[in-house]
């Protein structure tokens, strides 16, 4: 039993730890259709016509001319279909539920646009069809790198939308695209529970 209790601690740590989700349901931003669209910083919810002055330097991702057309030059990086050589990257289109995290494929933090995301194929966007982006971020370039997604709509003959958008809050923790909130604790303390039993169980018959 002295030798469960480290493991019961650590299972009871874990389950206190727990991550949040901070999400943006409000009202659907508008890409315009023009060569500015609209930025986004999803780390301060700000939102703006033309380059900002942190531009390079914040977590800023650039959508225009109703989303046919995507950049990045600083610290939000979204999945892509592979590694870009040079500037020219494939932003892909994941499914509700996909995985967020450390093991996906991301250009660098750098100047990169995105032209080829619309199309029949299975990774990219449909036009006024809602899909999600996946991306990493760091809200400084000192910052650690959170992950999250938004859910998005693309028009190649009008304005799109940006629909919705959330990250987590816990450093390096991943996400599905789509999700709006962590696991509950309550279900967290029954895993523990559920592992302790197991445990004693198979110390009681050996």
């Amino acid at each position: 039993m002295k030798r469960l209790l480290p493991l019961l601690t650590m299972f009871l740590f874990a389950a206190s730890v727990q991550a949040s989700i901070v999400l943006y349901e409000g009202p659907a931003i508008e890409i315009p259709n023009t060569y500015g669209g609209v930025y986004l910083n999803p780390a301060t919810r700000a939102t703006a016509s033309s380059q900002p002055g942190d531009w390079t330097s914040g977590p800023w991702i650039n959508f225009f001319e109703g989303g046919l057309y995507i950049a990045i030059e600083g610290l939000l990086c979204p999945i892509v279909t592979s590694s870009p050589s040079s500037g020219d990257m494939q932003v892909k289109n994941l499914a509700s539920g996909a995985s967020i995290d450390g093991s996906q494929t991301y250009p660098a933090a750098s100047a990169h646009g995105s032209v080829n995301h619309l199309g029949p194929g299975a990774d990219q966007f449909q036009a006024n069809t809602p899909g999600y982006i996946g991306f990493k971020m760091q809200t400084s370039p000192t910052s650690d790198t959170y992950f999250g997604w938004m859910r998005v709509s693309f028009n190649d003959a009008g304005a799109g939308s940006i629909l919705s958008y959330a990250y987590e809050s816990m450093p390096g923790t991943g996400i599905a695209a789509g999700a709006t909130h962590a696991p509950e604790p309550g279900r967290c303390l029954l895993l523990v529970l559920g592992c302790a039993s197991i445990l004693l169980r198979r110390k009681r018959t050996m």
